[in-house]
C-alpha cells in the first residue's frame, strides 16, 4: 500500500452529515481497517467497551463515553465487546469555528471523556431527533433543520469538553485563544510552513507572547509542536504505507531526505527505517 485510504463524507451522503445508531453484539475483533476520514467523527458509547488505536494511542471507551476523531487522523478499531452507541460523522464546514477549536486545542492529551448523566441524556434526545430527520425529506426546511440540530448537538458535545479544560470558568483567557488559533494553523500549513516566527507573523503577535501562551496552556514550545505534527505524520506513513523515507521526506517539505532523517531519529530516538520494521513487528 503506497497510500493511507480516505474515507471521503461526499461519497456517502450529499448532506455532510450521516448520524447512525450501531449495534456490535458479542465480541468482535478487527472492526475497521486503517484510514483516515476528511470529516470530523463523533462517538457515544451507551453499553459495552470499545478498542481503538488512534494516531499511535490506543483509546479505550466504556458505556457512557464520549469521543471524537479529527479529520487526517489515521485510526482502526480493535475490538468492541457487546457495544452499541452512536456514531456522528460531519463535515467541517457544518462544525462552527468556536467548536472546532475545542477539539483541536487537545491533541496530544485527547482521550474519552465520561459523561455525566444529564449530559449523556441531552446528547441522546439530540441525536435521536437529529436521526430522526437524517432519514425523513418529507418538509420544505429539511436540511436547514438538520444543520440547525446538528449545530446543537455540537454545542452541547464541545462544552462537555470544555468543561474539563483548566481555566474553563474564566471568561476570557488569552493564551487559551491564541493556542488554540495556533494549532489551527499548524493543521493548515504544517508541511509548507516550519519556522514558528510565521506562525506569529500570521497570529500578529511576537514569537516570544506566542511561545509564552502555547507553552503555558500546552507545556510545549511553538517549535516543538511543529516538530511533533512533522513526526506524526511521517509515523502514520512509515506505518501504514510501503512509501520510501525519502518519498516521506519529499511530501513533508524537506528536500534533503538525509536532514529529515537526522531529525526523525533525534526526535524519536530510532532511524525511520527502523521504526518502520518495530512497529509493523
Amino acid at each position: 500500500m503506497t497510500d493511507i485510504p480516505i474515507h471521503r463524507l461526499h461519497e456517502q451522503t450529499k448532506l455532510g452529515l450521516l448520524v447512525r445508531y450501531m449495534d456490535l453484539p458479542g465480541e468482535q475483533e478487527k472492526v475497521l481497517d486503517a484510514h483516515r476520514d476528511d470529516h470530523y467523527i463523533f462517538m457515544i458509547q451507551e453499553k459495552g467497551s470499545t478498542r481503538m488505536m488512534i494516531d499511535f494511542k490506543e483509546m479505550q471507551t466504556a458505556a457512557g463515553d464520549a469521543f471524537y476523531i479529527l479529520p487526517g487522523q489515521v485510526h482502526h478499531g480493535f475490538a468492541t465487546t457487546e457495544a452499541a452507541g452512536w456514531f456522528i460523522a460531519a463535515d467541517a464546514a457544518l462544525l462552527g469555528e468556536a467548536y472546532r477549536q475545542v477539539f483541536e486545542i487537545d491533541l496530544l492529551q485527547q482521550q474519552a471523556l465520561t459523561l455525566n448523566a444529564a449530559q449523556l441524556l441531552q446528547l441522546q434526545t439530540c441525536l435521536q431527533l437529529l436521526h430522526s430527520h437524517c432519514n425523513a425529506n418529507n418538509h420544505l426546511f429539511h436540511q436547514s433543520v438538520i444543520h440547525s440540530l446538528f449545530n446543537a448537538f455540537a454545542g452541547m458535545f464541545a462544552a462537555a469538553f470544555l468543561e474539563k479544560e483548566p481555566g474553563y470558568n474564566q471568561p476570557e483567557l488569552r493564551p487559551l485563544t491564541i493556542t488554540r488559533q495556533f494549532k489551527t494553523l499548524l493543521q493548515q500549513r504544517y508541511i509548507q510552513q516550519k519556522s514558528p516566527s510565521a506562525y506569529a507573523a500570521q497570529l500578529h503577535i511576537s514569537l516570544s507572547y506566542l511561545n509564552e501562551c502555547v507553552k503555558q496552556i500546552t507545556g510545549f514550545s511553538v517549535t516543538w509542536w511543529i516538530q511533533h505534527q512533522i513526526i506524526l505524520e511521517a509515523k502514520r506513513l512509515l506505518y501504514y504505507t510501503d512509501t520510501t523515507v525519502k518519498e516521506i521526506s519529499f511530501s513533508l517539505g524537506y528536500e534533503d531526505h538525509t536532514y529529515f532523517s537526522r531529525l526523525f531519529t533525534k526526535a524519536t530516538g530510532i532511524p525511520a527505517n527502523q521504526f518502520r520494521q518495530q512497529y509493523r513487528g
